[in-house]
């Protein structure tokens, strides 16, 4: 475990897909705990060093649940249904709480950018 500037420890490993409270786990290149208060006191960079590593992570999942798909799409001939993604359940869960804690990190992006411009 390691601390960054902030203090917000940094631990190795993988996340699981907790469900959206207080503390979320965030699965990126370098994984991380980060609470919903922790990253209100970040400063706009350290925001949007975050957001990078938010998207990258986003669009590494979609592309594992994307060959997912065509997968099974070329062995079955159909869609895949919720019914049907099994053992992928975690990664879709995790998929949804990373894009919502995108909308989060935009969102105090955009309110630290419009605090800045009334100093």
């Amino acid at each position: 475990v390691s601390t960054q500037s902030t203090g917000t420890a940094v631990a190795a490993g993988t996340a699981s897909a907790a469900p959206l409270n207080d503390t979320w786990n965030v699965t990126m290149a370098s994984p991380a705990t980060i609470s919903g208060m922790e990253l209100g006191n970040l400063s706009t960079e350290e925001l949007v060093w975050k957001l990078a590593e938010l998207q990258e992570s986003k669009k590494s999942l979609r592309r594992s649940l994307r060959d997912f798909e065509k997968d099974f799409l070329g062995r079955t001939g159909r869609k895949v249904f919720k019914e049907d993604r099994g053992p992928r359940e975690n990664d879709y869960n995790q998929y949804k709480q990373i894009k919502a804690r995108i909308r989060l990190v935009e969102s105090l992006l955009k309110k630290n950018s419009g605090v800045n411009q009334t100093i």
